[in-house]
């Protein structure tokens, strides 16, 4: 028997039992390739269709086995045939050699199988090249691979494409080839086949070279072994020296001398120190300076040069008396007499004393002048001389500049303490009389009136002091204010000087009006008069009309002590005279500014948005008495009921008042118009949504009620609860009230809510709509059918095809632990929970 599911619908469709289909997709084991034509029987051999399958040696074990080339089961190759074969057929094969550890590459590609498995070892261990190339690497005498002792890893030379030509790359030595070295035979340095060679030096391969060589001898020399100092691997021949890596590089005239000059005896283990070692002769024989004598350093290099001994050249600056002016040509033995070079400089008073002591025009000696002659004199010329006069304390400007040094320094006296001016001048000072210095008590910083240019004219900046002079001031004589020469006045108002004016003044009378005697409030200092007054600066500034007003229009009576407080104090009369609107009557605020300007009484205006209920829409447009009727002003605004409630109560569609609606005119109508009106049902508890939104609103306020207070579904849909009988009978079956568990918004059918869930959250996921076992209309038309009490939360699954039969049912679970024939033990055991097999 072949023990088929008792699933049918899993081969057979309900319109017919045959022709019925199977499909092998949904097993183990999918159908591809060549098992796609194969006939049934051809795997399930004997009706067998319970085949668990393994792997393709399941089948394909006689294949496998009558393999011969290469022969398989000889070989233990694997079982897993996908390695080389696949579903299409078993022949032609193919083996991805990359997978193994030895991918194949180069001439190993086009080499047969058994070239490498011989005699069919498919098991080759790959280590290195060595296990296959044996032969070929003990059969190698040039060189002798074996004599050699070879590295066994052949790709150090040898490529996968040919033993031959081989290479190997002595870069990758201790020795790396250069020069002459990359022609040399390999025998020519590894003699005798020695290819252990240990590489310290040049001197390993070259000994018989330094042993050999005279000129210079290289043994005798005790020449270092490194030959690359003077030798490169181009050639022995020709040598050369770098003389720049000793601590005497060559230089000059040293570059063309015969290495035995310098290195007499052949010795080439000099030590340099200075040039006197080797020029001491030239040193001792010159006397023009004599060298000895005059104790010259040792070190040449501070006169000569390795160009040539003569002529020699000395840089003064780099003694502490660097040559400049005159000094550059003057003779070294003028300064340096009986050939003493080892002055030591301190100061030109040092060689100039005979100058400086006869200088009579000044005399420096008895004016005790300063020995440092660079004060006045340069290193040009003793004379002519100059005296930087800023660097004494009375810098020279004006006058001072062309006036004879002996006019202030009387008797050759240059030792001069500055203190001001009136220490020359006094004489001038005492003798001025306009005005008169002396009496006046005038300051002597006389750099305050006077200039070093002349004494006269003279200049006064009146903007030093505390009373700078502007506008008319600055054509008044000095006199005038500074009466009988006082200069010493104390400034501290305008009426100080012009008490006089103020109390004259009558056209306003100041003295009476008690003026502040801050005369700048009104005045200038370039006029008495015209005066002006800037209203600005009080607490009253003038603005619109104001400022074209004659001042007596608001100061009655010369009243220009005011005390202001608001409009009305002035506009009392215009206030109480206007009657439309009536402002005394109705109390309107006696802050005229709330509608009116500066710039007149009318037109006047009145912004609503500064008092609680701001114009919008039509109220902008209404005339003031449509709302303020009989002048009342003083509303008091609650809501849009106080004045629209004609309009609520006279709305029938819907009844405002009847249906009681809010007062709140707001939530509906809007203050553009009253009609259309809107309301935003998303404010309430029940958003409209899906089918309700294209619904009139008298579909389900009845009758007007629109006091509704949602608490269901079933509250509006009962009647769509108790009719609805398939597939649940929902009034037999006492389903919940809550219509939304399976229906939604849009439409009372489908259900699909209850759809998707029951097919993943109830039972645990117990699939009723997309399952093939338990599939609606297929299986169940009615949901009692397993609910069979009528209640959702109980299911019977042994009410249902061969489940009725228990002893059947029981015999078929007589190896399950656990087993017991009830409803729910299916689903609840956990080996059906969705209805299928386990």
């Amino acid at each position: 028997m072949a023990q088929f599911d008792h699933d049918c619908s899993r081969c057979h469709s309900p319109f017919t039992w045959t022709p019925a289909t199977f499909n092998h997709d949904r097993t183990q084991f999918p159908l591809k390739g060549a098992h796609e034509a194969e006939p049934c029987q051809s795997c399930h051999v004997n009706g067998n269709y319970r085949l668990a399958y393994a792997s393709c040696f399941q089948c394909h074990e006689k294949d496998f086995n009558q393999a011969r080339n290469p022969n398989h089961a000889a070989a233990r190759f694997t079982r897993e045939c996908q390695d080389c074969h696949n579903v299409v057929a078993w022949i032609p094969s193919t083996f991805d050699h990359a997978r193994t550890k030895f991918p194949l590459k180069g001439a190993h590609r086009a080499e047969p199988c058994q070239g490498c498995h011989v005699n069919g070892d498919y098991n080759v261990s790959y280590t290195d090249c060595f296990q296959c190339h044996e032969p070929d690497f003990n059969g190698t005498k040039n060189p002798d691979h074996v004599g050699g002792q070879f590295d066994h890893d052949c790709l150090t030379c040898h490529g996968e494409f040919q033993w031959k030509p081989a290479t190997f790359d002595h870069g990758a030595t201790n020795f790396p080839l250069e020069g002459a070295h990359v022609k040399k035979p390999c025998q020519g340095c590894h003699v005798n086949g020695d290819y252990k060679l240990t590489y310290t030096d040049c001197f390993q391969c070259h000994e018989n070279d330094f042993i050999s060589v005279q000129n210079p001898d290289h043994v005798s020399g005790s020449f270092s072994h490194t030959c690359t100092v003077c030798h490169s691997t181009l050639a022995w021949k020709p040598a050369r020296v770098d003389h720049d890596r000793t601590n005497f590089p060559l230089t000059g005239k040293h570059n063309a001398l015969a290495c035995e000059k310098c290195h007499v005896g052949g010795d080439y283990k000099l030590t340099y120190i200075d040039c006197k070692q080797c020029h001491e002769k030239e040193f001792n024989s010159v006397k023009d300076p004599d060298h000895v004598a005059g104790k010259f350093s040792s070190n040449c290099e501070t006169c000569h040069s390795t160009i040539a001994w003569e002529p020699a050249t000395f840089d003064h600056a780099s003694t502490k008396f660097t040559l400049e002016g005159a000094h550059k040509t003057v003779d070294c033995q003028d300064c340096h007499i009986n050939g003493n070079y080892q002055l030591k400089y301190t100061d030109c008073f040092q060689c100039h004393e005979n100058d400086f002591n006869n200088v009579q025009s000044p005399s420096h000696a008895a004016g005790q002048f300063d020995h440092d002659c660079m004060r006045c004199h340069t290193m040009f010329a003793w004379s002519p001389s100059t005296l930087d006069h800023a660097s004494t304390n009375f810098p020279l400007t004006g006058a001072h500049t062309t006036t004879p040094c002996q006019d202030c320094h009387t008797s050759g006296n240059y030792n001069l303490a500055y203190a001001d001016c009136w220490q020359c001048h006094e004489t001038t000072f005492n003798q001025a009389q306009n005005p008169d210095h002396r009496s006046g008590r005038l300051p002597r910083d006389c750099t305050q009136c006077h200039t070093t240019t002349s004494w006269t004219p003279s200049m006064f900046s009146h903007g030093t002091t505390n009373f700078p002079i502007e506008g008319a001031h600055q054509a008044v004589p000095c006199q005038d204010c500074h009466a009988n020469g006082n200069y010493n006045l104390v400034y501290s108002e305008c009426w100080q000087c012009h008490e006089t004016t103020f109390n004259n003044t009558t056209n306003p009378n100041h003295t009476a009006l008690r003026f502040s005697r801050d005369c700048l409030s009104c005045h200038t200092q370039d006029g008495w008069s015209p005066a002006s007054y800037d209203h600005n600066l009080t607490k009253f500034p003038l603005r619109g009309a104001h400022a074209a007003i004659p001042c007596q229009d608001c100061h009655v009576g010369g009243n220009y002590q005011m005390s202001y407080s608001d409009c009305y104090q002035c506009h009392a009369s215009n206030y109480n005279n206007t009657s439309n609107p009536n402002h005394a009557a109705n109390n309107f605020p006696k802050d005229c500014a709330s509608c009116h300007s500066q710039n007149a009484w009318t037109p006047a205006t009145f912004d609503h948005s500064t008092t609680r209920f701001p114009l919008t829409g039509a109220h902008q447009a209404q005339p003031c008495n449509a709302c303020h009727v009989n002048g009342n002003y003083n509303l008091t605004y609650s809501d849009c009921y106080q004045c629209h409630r004609s309009d609520y109560d006279a709305t029938t569609n819907p009844d405002h008042k009847a249906s009681q609606f809010s007062h709140d005119c707001s939530q509906c109508h809007s203050t553009s118009a009253w009609k259309p009106a809107t309301f935003d049902h998303n404010n309430t508890n029940f958003p409209l949504q899906g089918a309700h939104v294209n619904l009139q609103c008298a579909d389900c306020h009845i009758n007007g009620n629109y006091n509704l207070k949602y608490t269901d579904c079933y509250q509006c849909h009962a009647s769509d609860y108790n009719s609805a009988t398939s597939p649940a009978d929902h009034s037999a079956m006492n389903l919940d009230h809550d219509c939304s568990a399976c229906h939604s918004q849009s439409a009372w059918n489908p259900a699909s809510t209850f759809r998707s869930d029951h097919n993943v959250n109830a039972p645990q996921g117990f699939p009723i709509y997309t399952g093939a076992k338990h599939k609606y209309q297929d299986e169940w038309n009615k949901c009692n059918e397993c609910h069979t009490t009528n209640n959702t939360a109980t299911y019977c699954c042994t009410t249902c095809h061969e489940h009725s039969n228990a002893v059947d049912l029981a015999d078929k679970h007589k190896d399950v632990s656990g087993y017991s024939y009830a409803c729910t033990s299916c689903t609840a055991s956990g080996c059906h929970p969705d209805g299928r097999e386990p």
